[in-house]
């Protein structure tokens, strides 16, 4: 969905948001695959909050798994994905034609819209192939009175990972050598002496943040970038290191905003309304009683700030 490949782009392709939608614009509009510059539709719509595929696409997708990778990579049950308070008003981005792969893409395609297609191409192919599987290893070391205990994990069968990635942030599989077993001396090679200090949460990345903002429900698919881009524009926040830093001015509006208007500057309000929204369309809740509600109170506020 649109939050997700705003954040795999970022992490492993290094897009920005703003970036990201403008290449995913371009695929789903259409670009030439031929020498006759005859556009065609390369990607679903980009800004959608649902994981579900269409039955052509699922089908599609199992038939060139069996065909490229075979039996074992092919699980017996269809995947199916879904999303609660989804507005599923259109399915999940994924590649139109399975059969462009991305070797024939990218011989046509500018190096970002390749680079972005083979993204969505095999994170759609990997979600209906088969998990990989672990061995998973719990070694535990006494010496005299201390007990040292180290966990790791190998690769069995690489599944979907055959043809896509997970990024695990800083964090690397520890593998545990085959030659260690019950009972086996060890000869210490070297101490390293390490002291810790707890550290304070991460400052958010575009992807992080795109993250935080689906999380606590604020905003749609289509105003994250927008979202990040405001924020930037009106130097709210400066970016060091592909990381947000608030500016004096970006604190001094904040701090204003949430004295003076605090039932609209909250994470519940966007929240609450994206919810109000959904019930109007349902035809739960009248829509005048919805703006009437609001504005009432705001009107009032909006006089004394």
């Amino acid at each position: 969905m649109t939050s997700t490949l705003q954040q795999d782009a970022f992490n492993k392709l290094g897009f920005s948001v703003k970036r990201t939608m403008e290449i995913a614009q371009k695929l789903y509009e259409g670009l030439p695959l031929s020498d006759s510059n005859q556009p065609e539709a390369l990607i679903t719509y980009m800004r959608t909050d649902s994981l579900r595929l269409s039955n052509t696409a699922i089908q599609q997708s199992r038939e060139l798994i069996k065909k490229s990778f075979g039996d074992s990579y092919l699980p017996k049950m269809v995947r199916l994905y879904s999303k609660e308070s989804a507005q599923d008003a259109h399915e999940a981005i994924r590649p139109i034609n399975f059969d462009i792969t991305p070797t024939i893409a990218n011989k046509y395609l500018p190096k970002e819209a390749g680079k972005l297609y083979e993204l969505i191409w095999k994170r759609t192919l990997a979600s209906q192939m088969s998990d990989a599987e672990f061995q998973q290893r719990q070694v535990n070391i006494e010496a005299e009175k201390y007990l040292f205990r180290v966990t790791g994990s190998t690769l069995i069968f690489d599944g979907f990972l055959k043809i896509y990635a997970i990024e695990d942030g800083d964090d690397k599989e520890i593998i545990i050598p085959k030659e260690v077993t019950k009972g086996s001396n060890l000869t210490l090679a070297k101490i390293e002496p390490k002291q810790h200090f707890t550290q304070p949460p991460a400052r958010f990345t575009e992807a992080s943040l795109v993250k935080e903002l689906e999380k606590k429900g604020i905003g749609r698919p289509s105003t994250y970038a927008t979202i990040l881009n405001t924020i930037q524009k009106r130097d709210y926040t400066n970016v060091e290191k592909k990381r947000f830093i608030p500016t004096e001015l970006g604190k001094a509006v904040n701090t204003m905003l949430e004295k003076n208007l605090p039932d609209i500057i909250n994470l519940k309000f966007t929240a609450k309304m994206e919810e109000d929204l959904d019930k109007i369309a349902n035809g739960d809740t009248k829509r005048d009683k919805v703006l009437l509600t609001f504005y009432q109170k705001f009107q009032k506020d909006l006089k004394k700030f």
